[in-house]
């Protein structure tokens, strides 16, 4: 889950980071329009995990953090590749804050099931922990790549800009949530032991 944690907040904060300049310079958004779409986003964010409760109830840790990684994996990708602000829009509106909603809260429940009274306060309190280090890794890297790549680098046949080489960055850390979901994560809860 730390890992996944860790993962999931360098691609949230990262992306944040840069998404205004990234809404201007490469999809000709004013800072209103891009600042809108911004806002929305973290908007959509919250009603879409207001909205999903009852499903990661059914799903489960397992199948939430595997669909949500899936929603952000397809969201990632197409935020680094379109050039339309109405794929970019849908990509914020919907697959992003949705591939979100899945992950972070089931994050949260996941420590909650899997550790036992006596270690919850130390779990959670390594929980934020793992995203505090991600969120400062994730300011560096978007530095690095927009100073060391100014003027963007072929991928794979495919051009990108420094913008859209840190979401690259997200799609691998991505893959890797995926791959942790996937290989790594069981249904389980922890139950506390009792005296006798």
């Amino acid at each position: 889950m730390y890992a996944f944690k860790v993962l999931e907040s360098y691609g949230y904060f990262s992306f944040s980071i840069i998404l205004v300049l990234y809404l201007s310079d490469e999809f000709g958004q004013s800072d209103v329009q891009a600042g809108w779409l911004y806002g929305l986003f973290g908007g959509m964010t919250t009603v879409y995990g207001l909205m999903v409760g009852f499903l990661i109830d059914n799903l489960g840790v397992r199948r939430s953090l595997i669909l949500g990684s899936l929603l952000l994996l397809v969201a990632r990708s197409m935020a680094m590749l379109t050039s339309s602000i109405n794929v970019m829009a849908a990509v914020l509106l919907f697959f992003m804050p949705l591939g979100t909603a899945l992950g972070i809260p089931v994050l949260t429940t996941a420590i909650r099931r899997y550790t036992t009274d006596d270690n919850r306060a130390v779990a959670f309190g390594l929980f934020y922990a793992a995203m505090n280090v991600a969120a400062l890794l994730s300011g560096p890297a978007a530095d690095l790549l927009r100073g060391g790549f100014g003027c963007g680098a072929t991928v794979l046949g495919v051009h990108l800009s420094a913008y859209r080489l840190l979401v690259l960055t997200n799609v691998i850390a991505t893959l890797a949530q995926l791959a942790i979901a996937v290989l790594g994560v069981r249904e389980i809860e922890v139950l506390g032991g009792t005296d006798g």
